[in-house]
C-alpha cells in the first residue's frame, strides 16, 4: 500500500510518495525470526511470498529487527549449532536430564577438578586446566564453559579442604545392585 501525497497548493505541504507496508508483513517477519530462522532466510520468504512492491526493502527489513531487538519484540540471533524452535520430546526421554551436553560437561569437569585440584599452583591455573579438559573431550561451547566457569572455584576449593582418601566406600544400598534386582525381578 503506497500513501502519495503530493504538492497542495493551499497548505503548501510538499513530500514524496511514503510506502507502509501492511502490519501483517512485519508480524511475520517477527515471528520467523524469533523462530531462529536466518535473516536472509526471512526476508526472502517474505518478498517471494508479497512481492516485491508489497515486501520490505532490506533495508526496512533490518530496521525492523533494529527497533524490535530494541523493544523486545524481537529476539536476537543466538549463535548456536541448534534452531531456536528446538524442543526436546518429553515422551522420548528416559534419563529426565534436560541438557545433556551439559550433564556430561559437569561430570566431566568434577572428574577434571580431582585431577588438578592438588597439582595446579592457582585456583585460575586449575580452573583453565579444566576448562580445558572438558574442551577437549566435549567441546561444548563456550555458553556451557561459561557456566561451568562460575562453579568450578568452589569444586577446586571444596575438593582442596577435603579430597577424597582411597578408595570411597559404597553405601549399604548400592543403585546399581538395586538396577540388577529390579531387571531380574521383571
Amino acid at each position: 500500500m503506497q500513501l502519495r501525497v503530493y504538492f497542495n497548493a493551499i497548505s503548501g505541504v510538499r513530500a514524496k510518495s511514503v510506502n507502509i507496508k501492511r502490519p501483517e508483513i512485519r508480524e511475520e517477519g517477527r515471528v520467523m525470526n524469533n523462530n531462529g530462522m536466518e535473516q536472509v532466510v526471512v526476508f526472502n520468504h517474505l518478498v517471494d511470498k508479497y512481492g516485491v512492491n508489497d515486501a520490505p526493502s532490506w533495508d526496512t527489513f533490518r530496521r525492523w529487527r533494529r527497533e524490535g531487538i530494541k523493544d523486545g519484540t524481537w529476539i536476537p540471533k543466538v549463535i548456536s549449532d541448534f534452531p531456536a524452535t528446538m524442543k526436546p520430546d518429553v515422551k522420548t526421554q528416559v534419563s529426565g536430564i534436560n541438557d545433556p551436553i551439559l550433564h556430561l560437561s559437569i561430570i566431566a569437569a568434577k572428574k577434571s577438578v580431582a585431577q588438578h585440584a592438588m597439582n595446579s599452583s592457582s585456583d585460575a591455573a586449575c580452573i583453565r586446566a579444566v576448562l580445558w579438559d572438558v574442551h577437549q573431550q566435549l567441546e561444548p561451547g563456550a555458553a556451557v564453559l561459561a557456566y561451568l566457569r562460575k562453579s568450578l572455584r568452589e569444586w577446586v576449593k571444596a575438593y582442596r579442604s577435603s579430597p577424597p582418601q582411597g578408595l570411597v566406600a559404597v553405601a549399604d544400598e548400592d543403585p546399581i545392585e538395586a538396577i540388577m534386582n529390579e531387571v531380574d525381578e521383571e
